[in-house]
């Protein structure tokens, strides 16, 4: 992911029995039963747009999500970095999944997250409502 300055906010919830994690700035989404796999799912999608964006200039990658989404955000409180952390991980491929389950059980029905890039230097500041 080459788009220097990209700064996100993602919105996780929960709807029709599945978890849904969903870009501010690009209105992508990510899908899964599980909480960690749809944000892992979102950061892919993203990362992807993002660099197919650097390669075809016709490309808009910020798209504004919808007001409800927006403020999912707004009314939310701090998600621990650590379930953003391992989303890296099991995007990137580092998750050991012989090892340990990524079912982490959710207590609250929505979450967001204020910083998508998965790097050693992010800041990932998250929200639970």
């Amino acid at each position: 992911m080459g788009i220097k300055g990209f700064n996100d906010c993602i919105a996780i919830y929960k709807e029709d029995g599945r978890w849904i994690a969903h870009s501010i700035e690009t209105d992508q989404i990510g899908v899964d039963k599980d909480m960690v796999l749809a944000l892992a799912d979102l950061i892919k999608t993203v990362k992807t747009v993002l660099a197919m964006s650097e390669k075809d200039k016709t490309i808009a990658y910020f798209r504004k999500a919808p007001q409800d989404i927006i403020d999912k955000v707004n009314s939310a409180t701090p998600l621990p970095k650590s379930i953003f952390e391992a989303a890296c991980k099991i995007e990137k491929g580092e998750w050991h999944k012989k090892d340990v389950s990524v079912s982490f059980k959710p207590l609250k029905k929505s979450f967001s997250i204020q910083n998508i890039m998965c790097t050693p230097t992010t800041q990932a500041m998250a929200y639970v409502n």
